[in-house]
């Protein structure tokens, strides 16, 4: 049986309950088929601040899902490097 702390914190990071059999205290999350998990907290920036993503509300959570990556390609002209 999970208690309320336990519950909170699948609760947070959008894991069902009746999937999981434990939660300890450094996080780690024993499953009913016998596996564990360490959780690890992701921070990302939002209006300028840094928050951890088990933070969000629905609707940040999807923004935050369907964001996409880039990469500024290396510039490859001389004169600019110098």
């Amino acid at each position: 049986m999970l208690n309320e702390w336990a519950k909170g914190i699948l609760k947070a990071n959008r894991i069902p309950e009746d999937i999981v059999d434990s939660v300890n205290a450094n996080m780690e999350i024993t499953f009913k088929d016998g596996t564990t998990r360490t959780l690890c907290e992701v921070w990302t920036r939002v209006m300028g601040y840094l928050r951890p993503s088990s933070e969000f509300n629905k609707g940040k959570y999807s923004e935050f899902k369907t964001r996409k990556y880039f990469k500024e390609p290396e510039d490859t002209d001389e004169k600019r490097k110098n």
